[in-house]
């Protein structure tokens, strides 16, 4: 399972292991950091720069799936 969180990463990871708890199953949370960033200009650089982008949700997603 993958859950992308817009808040921080992992904060549903608990509650979706405990509805999958009867079956085999890994969970990748993504979400943002724990790193504040106060630097970070458009909606768009802010979500890359958590690594919440297409491009970066691709990548993680992939390496997770192989």
């Amino acid at each position: 399972m993958v859950l992308v969180e817009p808040y921080l990463a992992g904060t549903s990871a608990a509650a979706a292991g405990q509805a999958l708890i009867d079956v085999p199953h890994r969970v990748l949370p993504l979400g943002v950091g724990r790193a504040e960033l106060r630097r970070f200009g458009t909606i768009e650089e802010h979500t890359a720069a958590h690594g919440l982008d297409a491009g970066s949700l691709r990548q993680r997603i992939t390496a997770f799936l192989r």
